[in-house]
């Protein structure tokens, strides 16, 4: 009987963590929109300010019920208007939309999901990319056409990190390049970011 109960539990387990695999596997597509706290934190500004920017047609957004969301989109397009690669986008007063919410429908609660195995719960934060370098990378796939465009999009900025280990060099070093000329700057929000361009320059072998 022990034994029976035993290979029950082993093939539970195997079964668990082949779908925990599965899902790993399956690409995270971006969001297409993001709610105040998360637009904040990608441009690293206050609430305040970001309120400003919507204000000033800066910055797209939508409301749906009482919730304000703001398009990821017209997030990426800031990060490209701040490196050079794209046009500022033109004030408009899209920010006004509003969205009426849908009625509430009573919704069957779905089991709980397994637990994720102790080996997988940290291993996001041991591979996974800066956070704030990954989302400019590319625009959010809202079309199948404009998915392989972003597939496509060459990495316009560096983080402080990226260009020293690309420049295989110190993150000082890469503050004394900013300060003399050799590199330049990108700025968005607070944070100060490397150009894409200058440190391919910088990597190229010379003649």
């Amino acid at each position: 009987m022990r034994t029976m109960v035993h290979m029950q539990l082993d093939t539970l387990l195997d079964v668990v963590a082949t779908a925990l695999r599965e899902r790993e596997q399956q690409p995270q597509a971006e969001p297409d929109t993001l709610t105040l706290a998360e637009a904040a934190e990608w441009l690293d500004v206050s609430r305040s300010a970001l309120c400003a920017m919507l204000r000033r047609g800066e910055l797209a957004s939508i409301t749906i019920g009482s919730r304000r969301f703001i398009q990821a989109s017209a997030v990426h397009r800031l990060f490209d208007a701040a490196a050079g690669t794209a046009p500022k986008p033109e004030p408009d007063n899209s920010y006004q939309t509003h969205v009426r919410a849908p009625k509430r429908t009573a919704v069957a609660p779905s089991p709980p999901s397994p637990p994720p195995l102790p080996e997988q719960a940290g291993k996001a934060r041991a591979t996974g990319e800066p956070r704030l370098s990954r989302h400019l990378r590319a625009l959010p796939a809202l079309s199948p056409a404009s998915a392989a465009e972003a597939e496509a999009a060459p990495v316009t900025v560096h983080t402080m990190d990226e260009a020293a280990e690309l420049l295989a060099c110190s993150k000082g070093r890469v503050r004394a390049m900013l300060r003399d000329g050799r590199l330049t700057p990108v700025t968005v929000g607070r944070r100060v970011f490397v150009s894409a361009r200058e440190v391919e320059r910088l990597m190229a072998p010379t003649s």
